[in-house]
């Protein structure tokens, strides 16, 4: 009996063992993504593009209150893997590698926050981790991010 599994994407071609051809490779019907897996992924490909684009100084002001202690380190040391998951948390599809296509955007974001001394780092096992400062739990509470990160907010 041949069976279609293709899940009504279109483009499969059933077998008599159920595996489908797509694109010229055989798929087991056993690791196929739902449409909705694949509609996850794609929005969370879309959002970790948009956060590629934003400014290094956005990034900051998204990473900050992360940081603090209601974020993902609950105020205490961070690696940077942790933030790219923080940034798309929201969105289903953006598991495994996919966030840390981020890694160089929070990098230099991090960067930032470091010279305006809003957070500090430290080196365990050759990857850096992060915490907040007293001047950058402050800057949480007073709302002031932009104006330290922004045009004459930091000074080198």
């Amino acid at each position: 009996m041949i069976v279609d599994r293709s899940g009504g994407r279109g483009g499969g071609v059933a077998t008599p063992g159920g595996a489908t051809q797509h694109n010229d490779r055989w798929m087991s019907p056993l690791f196929r993504k739902s449409a909705k897996k694949l509609a996850d992924e794609a929005e969370a490909q879309a959002e970790i593009e948009r956060i590629k684009t934003l400014r290094v100084e956005d990034v900051a002001m998204a990473l900050l209150p992360a940081l603090g202690p209601d974020g993902v380190g609950n105020g205490n040391y961070t690696r940077v893997q942790q933030l790219c998951n923080d940034l798309v948390r929201d969105f289903p599809g953006a598991t495994g590698l996919k966030p840390l296509q981020l890694r160089p955007r929070v990098n230099g974001a991090l960067d930032l926050l470091e010279r305006t001394g809003l957070v500090s780092s430290f080196a365990y096992e050759r990857s850096p981790a992060y915490r907040i400062t007293e001047l950058g739990l402050d800057t949480l509470k007073d709302g002031t991010i932009a104006q330290r990160l922004g045009p004459g907010g930091y000074v080198p």
